[in-house]
């Protein structure tokens, strides 16, 4: 069982920073940093910002992958409170469980 990051180190901190946040975590999973996937069997993980995965080989035990890639909420400019709908949280907490 292992975790692969794909180009969060290119887009936000560096692959030591991110190894470190989820070391501190998740202590025994191992984290690997694309392009260095070692057994592609041990991948189940996959933590990424905009991959091709068109490039990306096949990972034959993957379960989940988590993506950086979506932006926060923000009120527009000029508005000084928002509620969002109950329904608009409850599918935030449903994405982030």
């Amino acid at each position: 069982m292992a975790l692969l990051i794909i180009n969060l180190d290119k887009v936000i901190g560096n692959a030591q920073a991110w190894r470190d946040a989820f070391r501190e975590q998740l202590p025994d999973l191992p984290i690997r940093i694309w392009p260095d996937a070692g057994e592609l069997k041990d991948i189940e993980y996959l933590a990424f910002m905009h991959p091709d995965f068109d490039l990306l080989p096949a990972f034959p035990n993957l379960k989940a992958m988590f993506s950086r890639s979506g932006r926060p909420w923000r009120p527009s400019p000029g508005i000084r409170s928002c509620r969002r709908s109950r329904s608009a949280r409850s599918n935030h907490r449903a994405a982030i469980r």
